[in-house]
């Protein structure tokens, strides 16, 4: 995030627990997060650093929840008025509710219709504080039940509690949930409905796993009356008898599927306006309604659909889809009226067969689309790229297929940053993979070591302390072979070391010279005053903090060298014979701050050392 840095102040990082300020323009600089007490914070050069905090939990308030959720009004459902009333029961009676069905079968369009009447209301459940709908597509069971808390209660200054104190929390809430495209095995909705004991949930899955815990609504085809009904309506007017037989066959076909129904729908419609004569497909032909419906479309709308197709079938916003285009906003309009793009509640996605009926993108389209979506991530909120991970995954990894390693490079760190600070941790470990793969593929120094190092930050911050430690010593060696490599674009100048009175102290190295001076208080460290052996290792550890960032010979021995360290603790160096005049110079893990350099060269040591504490 070199481009965000330019032009930031030099002054001090903002303290652990500070407000989190977010440019007006998207930029994350000096943006924070802070779970339990863990603050990670974004520095000017770009790069996450872990900071502590005291143990004491943040405060949390109860949001103002909504008493309705947002709805289709003044709409006929059709075929569903069994399923909407089993519904309507199920939720009055505050048990637990599985909408289930195949994909297209209707079930995002049924909750909608269902909150329409008021049937999904804090009013139809006894002792409701309120309602809340979420998407749960492609959100691991933590993430998803974070994004629960998130919607109920307000943290203050963006420090959420622990997980255990979160899990409290929510087992005090009252309130009606709504989850929509939850894919999870039995074990995870046991767990989110463990989770929240005295809420009433309805959950829409594609599969059931509710076993015997509560009401399950099937969503299968739509009947064949309400089949012809759709077709009378999209012809306005009555189906000749040969009409009636073919819609049967066609509905046979597509099982009575709403989403194939509705695309035959909305052909009829198309080819009254084009001046076709307008009648029910035959069944063998429903292969070609697509290709009939992409002539009737204009240059624009079907570039913009390859340019959604890029990303494969993952749904987009409507705000970051209508960017791909100057014209977007029509464009999308079109093919939305044409059934070719579908609406999931506030989400766009391709109708199916649409990926098969247009060609692939090319690798043109997809670097378009990828310069595009990057400059909008750049200008983006964490909470509006979080909504996007899907898409912006899914256009990344097809950026690496199409060998576009420099557009892959620039997506994963516009998005990693904002997905960290959106608490999407899942989506931003697999962000940093594929930056990282993208930047060993470019053969970028400077990249490699920018997601080696935040992949550590991301693997201490989900627990995996080992993995940090590798990947920490990693980055060390990536910064010395790039000072070999001469003023490219990823070298750095080589280190320069500084007298202690001049070192610059980070807050935690604060924290951890208070430490020290506790336990040598304690007389921990009195075994070793007088211990030759433990005295000759300390100076070695000295040696090894620095070599393995100083010497350009040892290469790949340092991640070796920096893991022999993190096994021995910082505890076994003296620091009060960290200097020693007229010798080579041989630094402790605080005097390591003592180094000063240009651009992110010792980011990573610094970190490596943090961590250790």
């Amino acid at each position: 995030m070199a481009e965000e840095a330019q032009g930031a102040s030099a002054g001090k990082e903002p303290a652990a627990g500070t407000d989190q300020t977010l440019k007006v323009d998207g930029g994350v600089i000096g943006s924070q997060v802070a779970v339990g007490t863990k603050v990670i914070q974004i520095r000017a050069d770009g790069l996450s650093t872990i900071l502590f905090v005291d143990s004491t939990e943040a405060p949390v308030t109860r949001r103002t929840l909504s008493a309705v959720i947002p709805a289709r009004r003044n709409l006929v459902a059709l075929g569903r008025e069994r399923e909407l009333v089993r519904l309507a029961d199920a939720v009055a009676r505050r048990e637990i509710v599985q909408v289930y069905g195949e994909s297209g079968s209707g079930k995002t369009t049924l909750l909608l219709h269902a909150a329409g009447r008021g049937t999904l209301g804090a009013d139809t459940v006894p002792r409701c504080e309120g309602a809340v709908l979420l998407s749960a597509r492609g959100l691991p069971m933590e993430e998803l039940l974070q994004e629960i808390f998130l919607a109920t209660y307000e943290a203050e200054r963006m420090r959420l509690p622990a997980q255990g104190e979160r899990r409290r929390l929510l087992a005090a809430l009252r309130i009606l949930l709504v989850v929509d495209d939850l894919e999870c095995s039995e074990q995870e909705l046991n767990e989110v409905i463990d989770s929240l004991p005295h809420s009433t949930l309805v959950l829409a899955c594609s599969r059931l796993t509710l076993a015997g815990r509560g009401c399950t609504v099937g969503l299968n085809g739509l009947p064949l009356a309400s089949a012809q009904t759709l077709f009378r309506d999209a012809l306005d007017r009555e189906l000749t008898p040969e009409e009636a037989a073919q819609a049967k066959r066609v509905w046979q076909e597509t099982g009575g599927l709403p989403s194939r129904l509705g695309l035959i729908a909305a052909f009829l419609q198309e080819a009254a306006e084009h001046g076709i004569p307008p009648e029910v497909p035959p069944a063998a032909g429903l292969g070609l309604l697509i290709p009939k419906l992409l002539k009737w479309l204009s240059d624009e709308a079907v570039e913009l659909l390859r340019a959604l197709l890029s990303a494969g079938s993952a749904q987009w916003g409507e705000d970051l889809a209508a960017c791909l285009r100057p014209d977007g906003a029509q464009s999308i309009h079109a093919l939305v009226r044409s059934r070719l793009l579908v609406r999931d509640g506030s989400r766009l996605r391709s109708a199916d067969g649409v990926a098969e009926a247009l060609d692939a993108p090319d690798r043109n389209m997809v670097a378009a689309t990828a310069e595009s979506v990057a400059a909008w991530l750049r200008a983006a909120t964490p909470a509006d790229v979080a909504a996007e991970t899907e898409a912006v995954i899914a256009l990344t990894a097809s950026a690496i297929e199409a060998r576009l390693h420099r557009e892959a490079v620039r997506l994963a760190r516009a998005a990693a940053p904002r997905l960290m600070l959106g608490l999407r941790w899942r989506a931003w470990g697999r962000v940093l993979e594929l930056g990282l793969e993208s930047a060993r593929a470019s053969k970028s120094r400077k990249d490699e070591a920018y997601f080696t190092h935040e992949s550590a930050v991301h693997a201490y911050c989900v627990g995996d302390f080992v993995k940090a430690a590798a990947l920490l010593s990693a980055a060390v060696g990536l910064g010395v072979r790039g000072a070999e490599g001469g003023s490219g674009p990823g070298s750095h100048p080589q280190l320069r070391l500084q007298r202690p009175r001049r070192r610059r102290l980070l807050p935690l190295d604060l924290d951890r010279r208070r430490l020290l001076a506790t336990r040598r208080e304690q007389g921990q460290f009195a075994r070793f005053a007088g211990d030759r052996h433990h005295r000759r290792t300390a100076a070695r550890h000295r040696r090894l903090a620095v070599g393995a960032a100083q010497d350009q010979t040892h290469g790949g021995a340092a991640a070796h060298q920096t893991r022999h360290l993190l096994q021995t603790g910082p505890e076994d160096v003296r620091e009060d014979r960290v200097h020693r005049p007229r010798r080579p110079v041989g630094l402790g893990p605080a005097d390591i701050l003592a180094v000063d350099v240009e651009l992110d060269r010792v980011r990573p040591l610094v970190d490596l050392l943090e961590v250790v504490r």
